[in-house]
Formats: structure tokens, sequence, C-alpha cells
């Protein structure tokens, strides 16, 4: 069962939505950026739709992850590149004096998370989780590293968020 998530190419999303999305692009490390190379990044993305407290990853690290709904998984993975276009993300992570997963930042839209293991070695412990309904646009990791070549002011302000 999928309720609630769709894939869609984000070009499409362009197509409806001309407003909108170019402009979240460009307020994004991307602003110098070429307008045609622009489009082709915009058109490398995925769009993920989600509802309110559906999970968008889980990096269980020392067995303290989020239980899923029957036939719920995640939607990206830690390694992908995640745009938040529409509504917000929750961050929890483990706090091991309270012993349960806390909330450690909640994102907004334009704000860009993931990609964590191209700058470290060691996987981030945190989980990522819709706080509202939600449209993440989302680069998969086999097409990362590419990109952050040829951005590397993209590159440089993942690299600062890692640290």
């Amino acid at each position: 069962m999928n309720s609630g998530v769709q894939t869609d190419s984000l070009s499409r999303l362009l197509g409806e939505n001309l407003a909108t999305v170019p402009e979240l692009l460009k307020q994004l490390p991307l602003s110098q950026m070429e307008p045609e190379l622009l489009v082709h990044f915009s058109q490398e993305l995925e769009l993920l739709q989600l509802d309110l407290g559906q999970v968008i990853f889980s990096n269980h690290i020392n067995s303290h992850s989020i239980d899923f709904a029957p036939g719920e998984h995640n939607r990206a993975d830690a390694t992908d590149l995640l745009i938040v276009c529409q509504g917000r993300v929750r961050l929890l992570a483990f706090d091991a004096h309270r012993q349960r997963l806390v909330s450690v930042k909640s994102l907004e839209v334009g704000e860009i998370f993931g990609a964590d293991q191209v700058f470290s070695s060691t996987p981030l412990p945190y989980h990522a989780i819709a706080a509202s309904p939600t449209q993440i646009a989302r680069l998969s990791h086999d097409k990362v590293q590419p990109w952050l070549q040829q951005l590397p002011d993209l590159r440089d302000f993942l690299e600062q968020q890692t640290r």
C-alpha cells in the first residue's frame, strides 16, 4: 500500500507550476547556475508527495529506529539529495539522556538535506518525517556526485551542513 506517496518528474511540476519551482531552485545555492543547466538539473529530480507523518527515510543506528506502519518504507535514502518544495520536514535523532527520539530540526520550503555520506564515511543517525503534507524534490544518490562536481557552491553548502 503506497497511500499518499507519488513520484513524478519535476519537469512535469515545472510545466504545471512555472512560477514557484524555478524560483525555489534559484533560492538554493544554485543561484549562479546557467539557466540551461538549471533546467537540466530540475529534470533530474523526482517529486515525492507525502502526507503528515510519513517517513521520508530512517537511518536506524544502534537499533533506534522508527516503527513503520504496515506496508510503509523509506521514500528516499540518506544518500539522496532532498529539497523541501512544499510543507515541512522534521528531523529526529536519538537522545541518549531521554532514551527516545526527539525533534532536532524543522526544515521549511527551500531547505536541503540528505547526501550526508558524500562527506562523511559514517552515516548520520537521524530520521526525516513529513511534518505536514509535503513535497520533496529528490536527486537520487547515483546522480548526486556528478552534480556536485558541476555545482561547487552546492557541494560547499552541503559539506558545511554535515559538520
